[in-house]
């Protein structure tokens, strides 16, 4: 079957009507694909019944648990601080008083010695002024 259509001549209202009954069309086809397209949007969400204002309350809530976190988290930081600095002082006491016990572990090791010999002289009986 061949159609032959070189003998239909269109007028220009012929014309217009039938590019506005294709644009009509048209707009029926999108607006009807975009309203189907706004009616099944979101449909695999799921709808638990919370509005917005009650998500928007547990978002603050949970940025405020942040806020305490963080500052527990600093507060925790500086007493480590202060712990460590404590530990630095009191290995250093420790060592000092390791010191001044060797020191005075030498002076009495000394004077036992100072003692001793004063007591060998007076068993000689040679103690002089």
């Amino acid at each position: 079957m061949n159609y032959d259509f070189s003998d239909i001549e269109l007028t220009n209202k012929e014309v217009a009507i039938m590019v506005l009954v294709v644009f009509v069309f048209l707009v029926v086809v999108f607006s009807g694909g975009y309203m189907l397209g706004l009616h099944n949007a979101g449909s695999d969400v799921h709808d638990n019944g919370n509005t917005v204002e009650n998500i928007r309350t547990e978002v603050e809530s949970a940025g405020s648990g942040i806020k305490a976190a963080e500052s527990g988290i600093d507060g925790a930081s500086a007493a480590a601080g202060r712990i460590e600095e404590r530990i630095d002082n009191a290995a250093e006491r420790a060592e000092y008083v390791k010191t001044t016990a060797a020191e005075g572990q030498r002076i009495i090791a000394e004077c036992q010695s100072i003692i001793d010999a004063v007591r060998a002289r007076g068993q000689a009986g040679t103690i002089k002024n």
